[in-house]
């Protein structure tokens, strides 16, 4: 009775399944699955394997290669996507009932082989596409796309031009999608709907400030402040678009162009305690001038007492200015608010300089066990590394 028992709980732990499940029943369990998975935003790899094990059930479902497929775009596999693209068109051909779903095939495996910069097949798949659905928008804006970095600037037109004839109102369902791809951390697909948005309709600020912020978020900063620029010529008032590309500037060290977007941003919203911290940041950093620096970002926090970035970076100016005692009161104000690595780091150093090692390699050990980034893991072993070496004794 015991091991019959047994056998029920560990049978209860697995996916559920029917002895009497022919495996075309469980192979389109398993995709259905892996479809959910997908769309509830778990890991992809766990789907791919799901969809793996149903291919080899029933090798002739173009839905599930499809399904996989878009396993390894997340997963960054092109050469098994492209792969995965290619036996899905073999076997909808012969289907004229599949002709959307072949069409969509044709035009993700040109992205593919447009990506790895196979940009002649790609242009067959486009056209193959655009064939099959001659209206297509979408088709039409991604070889745009293609065709200008390429340099056929006339061609890339010519598409943009059917595009917005064909769809000029889909803009802000490419926008919506973008969002729905954002909210369910898909940063790369976000991008590329808010970049159909914004090509289809070049007046849609929200879709030029999401795809800035997409790339900010991706360490792209030319072309956010690309992004941003196209925003602020249709809203030349924001203080906020300012504030947002002298922050793009800032990254790409553009310091004078940062400073005057900090300066345009202030002229219109004199209260936005961000501006100032940036404006502090660049004098700081740039102009080397830590009066006015300190100035801003105490002006930051009379507008906003709680303001984290602002304690963190007057908590470094200290630190530069060798007022150790202020820059530890500071820097765990900032962290007392937002734990970041740049704050543990920075208050790290403060306390190495003020000769209390044991607790900067204290503060690193337990931002180590916190923040798994493997860059920030480096800093935080380098800085770490560096206190342990300054409680050596001298030989």
């Amino acid at each position: 009775m015991k091991r019959l028992v047994c056998l029920v709980l560990a049978l209860s732990s697995c996916t559920p399944f029917s002895p009497f499940e022919t495996d075309e029943e469980r192979a389109d369990r398993l995709y259905k699955n892996a479809k959910s998975r997908l769309a509830s935003g778990e890991e992809a790899a766990r789907a791919r394997e799901l969809l793996d094990e149903a291919i080899e059930l029933d090798p002739e479902r173009p839905e599930f290669y499809l399904a996989r497929a878009s396993t390894g775009r997340i997963l960054k596999l092109p050469q098994e996507t492209e792969s995965d693209f290619t036996q899905a068109i073999t076997l909808l051909g012969p289907d004229p009932q599949g002709r959307a779903e072949l069409a969509r095939a044709h035009l993700d495996r040109a992205i593919v082989r447009a990506e790895a910069g196979r940009l002649p097949e790609a242009e067959e798949d486009f056209a193959e596409a655009l064939r099959l659905l001659p209206t297509w928008v979408e088709a039409y804006l991604y070889r745009s796309q293609w065709r200008r970095r390429a340099g056929r600037a006339r061609e890339a037109d010519e598409d943009l031009e059917r595009a917005r004839q064909a769809g000029a109102a889909l803009a802000d369902t490419y926008y919506n999608e973008g969002v729905r791809q954002l909210n369910k951390a898909q940063l790369d697909e976000a991008e590329r709907l808010f970049a159909l948005a914004a090509d289809l309709d070049p007046r849609h600020v929200r879709a030029w400030v999401a795809l800035a912020r997409c790339a900010m978020e991706r360490g792209h900063y030319a072309t956010a402040a690309s992004a941003f620029t196209s925003a602020i010529a249709l809203q030349p008032q924001s203080a906020e678009l300012l504030y947002l590309r002298g922050n793009a500037y800032r990254a790409q060290e553009r310091w004078e162009e940062a400073f005057a977007d900090a300066i345009g941003s202030l002229d219109r919203d004199p209260r936005s305690p961000l501006t100032y911290v940036l404006r502090g940041v660049i004098y700081r950093q740039y102009q080397k001038d830590p009066e006015n620096a300190e100035r801003d970002f105490t002006q930051a926090l009379e507008l906003d007492p709680g303001l984290p970035e602002a304690y963190l970076e007057r908590g470094i100016l200290y630190h530069g200015m060798k007022l150790l005692n202020d820059a530890e009161r500071d820097l765990r104000q900032s962290l007392s608010r937002r734990a970041t690595p740049e704050a543990v780091i920075a208050l790290g150093r403060v306390l190495r300089d003020k000769g209390q090692a044991d607790k900067a390699a204290e503060a690193y050990r337990k931002a180590l066990e916190v923040y798994p980034d493997p860059i920030v893991q480096k800093t935080l072993k380098d800085e770490l590394e560096r206190v342990l070496q300054s409680k050596e004794p001298e030989r």
